[in-house]
């Protein structure tokens, strides 16, 4: 869907950047989209103009394919009760709670690229009450497998591949 979004859409008016080469008309204003890993190469196989220095117009397709990532993104941070913080946590037991904490601490000086980092931080905090940390399991000497392992390290890339660092700029 993304690709065929892609590949619908139109370069507009103006000058891009790399970190947001993508652009969306809301109500007549101009809406900034970020540029993570998946979307880079897909884009740049896909999309018209040359990515970075013509904004790209995106297709609703290719929108719907965007948000699909950035949501997917967000749910993969390493942090308690996400996916992400469940799938750290099956890969590294005793080293999830470390991690949950640098990813924490990392989303304060993103904000300063985007403030929505600073609100994801604080949502996160609220809804985990201030526990980061995934919960305790009934049998946590149970090892998860080697093919749920490799599936596992897998997601952590795909979570690396569709990370945005500023997903709008308005």
């Amino acid at each position: 869907m993304l690709a065929i979004g892609l590949a619908l859409s139109q370069v507009a008016p103006g000058r891009a950047t790399m970190a947001t080469p993508f652009v969306i008309q809301f109500d007549g204003q101009p809406l900034w989209l970020g540029n993570g890993a998946i979307m880079h190469v897909l884009a740049t196989w896909f999309a018209p103009g040359v990515l970075g220095e013509t904004p790209v117009l995106l297709h609703p397709l290719a929108l719907a394919g965007w948000l699909g990532l950035f949501v997917t993104a967000l749910n993969l941070l390493p942090l308690g009760q996400l996916d992400g913080g469940h799938i750290l946590y099956a890969l590294l037991p005793k080293h999830q709670g470390k991690v949950a904490r640098l990813f924490m601490l990392a989303l304060f000086p993103l904000g300063f690229l985007w403030w929505g980092w600073w609100a994801w931080a604080l949502l996160i905090a609220l809804l985990h009450r201030g526990r980061i940390n995934h919960p305790p399991v009934v049998q946590a000497e149970e090892s998860i497998g080697r093919a749920r392992r490799t599936l596992g390290w897998l997601l952590v890339a795909i979570f690396f591949l569709t990370f945005v660092p500023v997903p709008l700029n308005i």
